[in-house]
């Protein structure tokens, strides 16, 4: 009878912890993308144009490094969830404006944006939405 109460509960509470962990995961990144489009700001400030990166692959390392100017920044580099990246949006080769993106590794189509004006969108299986 213990082992069947167990059972049960684990059941029940092992997908709502999953749930809670892929949550905080979100969040992470999603607090990451600030940082990087507040310190776009400042870089901005100091060079008239945004530091981007190549595309599609994870560039941590050097964000943390040419943006934070630290290779602690705010990106945790391995065993992180998320792929990042900065992308020029602008025409000019030295950017006027930018989209940050964290990718989720696990899946390709889930991802998180915001850009130069602190918009934020999230992208799921290809549907887009505004806001996270």
């Amino acid at each position: 009878m213990v082992i069947s109460i167990i059972g049960i509960l684990a059941a029940v509470g092992i997908p709502s912890y999953q749930g809670y962990v892929a949550d905080a995961r979100d969040k992470e990144a999603q607090n990451t993308l600030q940082s990087i489009a507040l310190m776009q700001k400042g870089f901005y400030n100091e060079n008239f144009y945004y530091y981007t990166t190549t595309t599609g692959s994870d560039q941590s390392t050097l964000i943390n490094t040419n943006l934070f100017g630290s290779s602690a920044g705010p990106i945790i580099a391995t065993g992180n969830f998320y792929n990042f990246w900065i992308k020029n949006t602008s025409t000019l080769t030295k950017a006027s404006k930018f989209e940050a993106v964290a990718e989720k590794k696990s899946d390709p189509t889930s991802t998180f944006i915001i850009n130069e004006v602190m918009a934020k969108r999230k992208k799921v299986a290809g549907v887009e939405k505004n806001g996270w």
